[in-house]
């Protein structure tokens, strides 16, 4: 089988999430024989493919016009829902723009319906609604994710989908090692916040949670270019509280900050469900995560939650989270649950039913784990 893994125009050049997915998929669909080609923006040339698999993120536009093209070539289309409402993020985002004034003058709750129905209203969001509809079937990284896919497009509960777990890489972050940071930085038993600086990750109200606690965290991620008041404040925030800050580090030297802090912390606006949570549980850092979006379906009770609004909750957590015993558990859990080699071999058998390969039978279909059918 060959098939085309699609994402946004800046994938590469802008990494994130969506760009960790569809190229460990990729890989990881090359081990099961399955001939992959990846590319970014909407220039597709489906012609060599027997399937495409748009990664659609919030703006999907480009995913819009790579469907449009795998359609006038004749092939199946797969779709990774990578979605959340964002209707919180956006209102946020409102109090750092330069119409900040105006979200102060109509209160958070004005605000968040203001934006709310902007986004509805916009091109994004009816390319989402589009490409939703029209996929040959859905690969949400979550049940829960299906569900807000469902609700807030409209897309039936007997659409074709198939829920395909994110994973982590085992090989770097089961052997991660604590020694080379504790030398480099002279830290340990931390708190950890990795990912990129910009609005959705809420470092402003990490820090401030840690001010609370009078802790000093480290946090490892780039400025997001587009957010620099934002960026400049918790830069701010940041040297009040003593905190480390790294803008990036190769995955081994990662994996060795994720072995040598006690919690790693993310109190994103929502997370589906965040890559990092999933290496730092892999590597033996207990977990904090945001309440919002896929987290508790992935980490269950082994994770501590916290409410992305209030930095006394985001304390709280990692307060809670420090008293946890450390007997392997969460470890144990994410290791047996999310590897890639699992999302690739649920990823191929929605392939072969959509491309209609004969060798895949009627079994799987029998006993897939989906909604609908």
């Amino acid at each position: 089988m060959r098939a085309l893994l699609c994402g946004r125009s800046d994938l590469f050049a802008k990494p994130g999430g969506d760009t960790t997915q569809l190229v460990k998929t990729a890989a990881a669909l090359e081990q099961l024989g399955v001939a992959c080609r990846t590319v970014a923006g909407p220039n597709i040339d489906p012609a060599e493919a027997d399937l495409v698999h748009v990664f659609a993120a919030l703006d999907s536009l480009d995913g819009l016009a790579q469907f449009t093209r795998a359609r006038q070539a004749g092939r199946p289309v797969a779709v990774s829902p990578i979605y959340w409402p964002p209707y919180e993020l956006l209102a946020v985002r409102a109090r750092y723009g330069r119409a900040r004034w105006l979200a102060r003058l109509l209160g958070p709750r004005l605000t968040a319906i203001l934006r709310r129905s902007l986004f509805r209203r916009g091109p994004g969001f009816q390319a989402l609604r589009e490409l939703f509809n029209g996929a040959d079937i859905l690969l949400p990284n979550s049940a829960r994710g299906l569900e807000v896919v469902q609700r807030d497009f409209g897309v039936s509960e007997r659409a074709r989908a198939v829920v395909v777990p994110n994973g982590f890489d085992h090989d770097i972050f089961l052997r991660a090692d604590p020694g080379p940071f504790v030398a480099a930085f002279g830290r340990r038993d931390f708190v950890l916040c990795v990912g990129r600086i910009e609005i959705l990750k809420n470092q402003i109200a990490l820090l401030r949670a840690c001010q609370l606690l009078g802790e000093a965290p480290v946090l490892i991620g780039r400025p997001n270019g587009r957010e620099p008041r934002y960026v400049q404040l918790c830069e701010r925030r940041a040297a009040e509280v003593g905190a480390v800050t790294i803008p990036g580090l190769p995955h081994e030297e990662l994996a060795s900050a994720y072995a040598a802090a006690a919690v790693h912390a993310l109190p994103s606006w929502y997370e589906t469900p965040g890559l990092v949570s999933l290496e730092a549980a892999a590597a033996g850092c207990a977990v904090v995560t945001t309440d919002r979006g896929s987290p508790p379906e992935y980490f269950g009770s082994l994770a501590d939650y916290c409410d992305p609004a209030s930095p006394v909750s985001i304390a709280a957590a990692i307060a809670a989270a420090r008293r946890r015993p450390r007997d392997g558990r969460l470890r144990a859990h994410v290791v047996e649950r999310y590897t890639w080699a699992h999302a690739a071999r649920a990823t191929l058998g929605a392939y072969r039913e959509v491309a209609g390969d004969a060798e895949y039978g009627a079994h799987h279909k029998d006993t897939k784990g989906t909604k609908g059918g």
